[in-house]
């Protein structure tokens, strides 16, 4: 069997069910008592023995990135860092590791937030093997879409550039307008019609932040719009005048 020759912990994490409804009635409660299951649990140790083997455990490891959520302090930055900055033997689950950080980063230090953002800009920008797969490129793009800075914003700039999956530049259209980065959103304007979907609907969404010269720009082209494309743009008229609201992440 795969997981015979696991220790008590490592099997017990293993058999230890993760699931949790943020929306149920009884959310507080099941947060409360899964946090209290993972106690048992030497969560980070676990992640640092692991992480010494040849190969990981898949299975586990997975376990592991979902628990990280339910983990709090010293103990979570440790855990965070030594998970991102593990990418080559984590190839195989890097995505899953990159969207669970990016879930967890308001409960990070600002310290951890930076050195996180600054190792994974660092992985593409020598390009990392890990960062040459789109989805492992995709996750990591949302995740330094987590917090500003002029070198994410840089960052993002040339991806976008060098890439050709019009699903990673639909989610950087999306960060860099709730960055309210209005110059590269302008300078964008023109390549509107050579566009996939995917970065057309992005963009429509994002020149609702461009105020009078994102309308002028909808009133202009909305007649290129497709069906979808007028669902988008009826739906940001709407969503805009709600108080607070921002694009989702």
């Amino acid at each position: 069997m795969e997981h015979d020759n696991l220790t008590p912990s490592r099997r017990g994490l293993i058999s230890l069910s993760l699931h949790f409804d943020p929306y149920s009635a009884n959310a507080a409660d099941d947060y409360e008592r899964l946090k209290g299951e993972l106690y048992k649990f030497p969560i980070l140790d676990l992640i640092k023995s692991e992480l010494s083997k040849s190969r990981i455990d898949v299975s586990l490891s997975r376990k592991l990135i979902k628990a990280l959520r339910f983990i709090e302090g010293f103990q979570l930055n440790d855990a965070a860092r030594t998970l991102i900055e593990n990418e080559e033997l984590l190839y195989p689950v890097y995505y899953n590791v990159c969207a669970a950080v990016a879930s967890i980063w308001e409960k990070l230090s600002k310290i951890t937030q930076d050195a996180i953002s600054a190792y994974v800009r660092d992985l593409i920008d020598k390009g990392s093997p890990v960062m040459a797969v789109d989805l492992n490129l995709q996750y990591a793009v949302r995740l330094i879409g987590q917090s500003r800075s002029e070198e994410s914003i840089a960052a993002l700039s040339t991806i976008y550039d060098r890439t050709d999956s019009g699903a990673i530049r639909h989610d950087i259209i999306l960060i860099l307008a709730r960055w309210r980065d209005w110059t590269w959103l302008s300078d964008k304007r023109a390549r509107f019609r050579t566009m996939t979907p995917a970065e057309r609907r992005a963009f429509i969404a994002a020149s609702y932040r461009l105020s009078d010269e994102g309308k002028h720009w909808r009133d202009h082209t909305r007649d290129e719009f497709g069906p979808m494309e007028k669902f988008v743009k009826e739906w940001m008229a709407e969503k805009v005048q709600l108080k607070g609201w921002e694009l989702p992440s």
